[in-house]
């Protein structure tokens, strides 16, 4: 995994190789988002179905997160703390929605549960890991120590192309 980040200087590509890395493997989708000043993009995602990456697709025209939001890969940028949530249930979907395109998209892609996990490289927080199954997350401890190790070479690979 550390090659295959490495491998490219383009933060989007190894951004989408993380996402691709933890689907399937880990779960059913990822999303992986970097921040840039004070704006958060979605830069990598991937699905397990191929037939269902035009509903993830919906999911990214809802909106793109912020610093502000209250869940979700805005307040993990912004706190530094991941976030596991073992049973998504709708009413959590419709109350930490950033707007009713946005809740209807994750709807839509059914998850049971989620982790996002920050991006962190030299003391700060430069994006999130979103990992999302419509399982539970039974191993989630294996789970959060993938998601991490695979957020930390990310974080790395993006810092090396940032910096040059």
């Amino acid at each position: 995994l550390s090659n295959a980040l490495a491998s490219s200087l383009d933060p989007d590509t190894t951004l989408q190789k993380l996402a691709a890395f933890v689907v399937p493997a880990l779960a059913d989708y990822a999303i992986t988002y970097a921040c840039e000043g004070s704006r958060i993009r979605r830069l990598g995602w991937a699905h397990r179905n191929p037939r269902r990456v035009n509903l993830v697709e919906q999911l990214l025209a809802s909106g793109e997160p912020t610093r502000d939001d209250r869940h979700g890969p805005g307040a993990v940028i912004r706190t530094g703390a991941p976030i596991l949530a073992r049973y998504v249930t709708n009413e959590m979907i419709l109350r930490a929605g950033q707007n009713e395109r946005h809740a209807a998209a994750v709807l839509a892609l059914a998850p049971r549960s989620s982790m996002v996990v920050p991006l962190e490289s030299r003391g700060r927080n430069i994006g999130a890991s979103c990992v999302t199954s419509s399982g539970t997350c039974a191993q989630s401890s294996t789970m959060s120590a993938c998601v991490s190790a695979a957020g930390a070479l990310s974080a790395s690979a993006l810092t090396r192309s940032w910096t040059g």
